[in-house]
């Protein structure tokens, strides 16, 4: 994956890509100027994997400016370093910009009533989502992200119930689980994650005995605690 700033390339050109759908010029011009309206950063993003290539980050966003970014195809990634003005109400836009491959809101104020949203963005291979609101029941709902390679649900209300569901996302590489309920009986969930390779756990109830069961069954894996 490579990074380049737009000013530097008002045109993207993209060859051998992995994907069927295609995303105009104006589209992406449409989305970047936008953007920077509404006094966010971008970056142009090439993942031969994804036709999206707008990466966009905003130090503070609330839900009725989320909702301007609805049906934005060219939409890659979306950062909001302080989320908490950001709600369940405006997942159902997000859920609209089908093609994003990254997602990080911290501190958003969602609970897990709205997972089914996220979930509709089945591209998504990096979801950030600490210090929200979301359950156990939350992470049950986001089964259909098959693609997803790291999540964190850090200072979340998750448990040791929450391990069962996070091990059915066979392409998880990293999971951070900091300053939450989880434990032994959750990272014993995670034996069937082969391509695991962080786990960060600090400050949870997983105990020596439980890191190092994992550890000799993924061999692969590294844990923070």
């Amino acid at each position: 994956m490579k990074k380049l700033l737009y000013a530097a390339v008002p045109t993207i050109l993209i060859t051998n890509c992995l994907y069927s759908q295609e995303i105009t010029d104006a589209q992406r011009k449409y989305l970047v100027t936008l953007v920077t309206k509404m006094q966010g950063t971008v970056e142009i993003v090439e993942d031969e994997h994804s036709p999206a290539s707008v990466a966009v980050t905003f130090d503070k966003l609330n839900d009725l400016q989320l909702s301007q970014l609805k049906k934005s195809p060219a939409l890659y990634s979306l950062t909001v370093n302080d989320a908490s003005m950001i709600s369940d109400r405006a997942m159902p836009y997000l859920a609209t910009c089908t093609e994003l491959v990254k997602l990080k809101l911290h501190a958003a104020k969602l609970t897990s009533n709205s997972m089914p949203q996220i979930a509709k963005l089945t591209k998504l291979r990096y979801l950030y989502l600490a210090e929200s609101k979301i359950s156990d029941l939350g992470v049950s709902h986001l089964k259909s992200l098959e693609n997803l390679e790291e999540i964190d649900l850090t200072s979340t209300l998750i448990t040791d119930k929450a391990g069962p569901f996070l091990a059915e996302f066979p392409a998880l590489k990293t999971i951070s689980v900091n300053t939450t309920a989880f434990g032994d009986r959750g990272v014993g969930a995670l034996q069937t994650l082969k391509k695991l390779e962080k786990l960060n756990a600090i400050n949870t109830r997983v105990t020596n005995d439980g890191a190092q069961a994992l550890e000799k069954e993924v061999p692969t894996v590294r844990i923070r605690r």
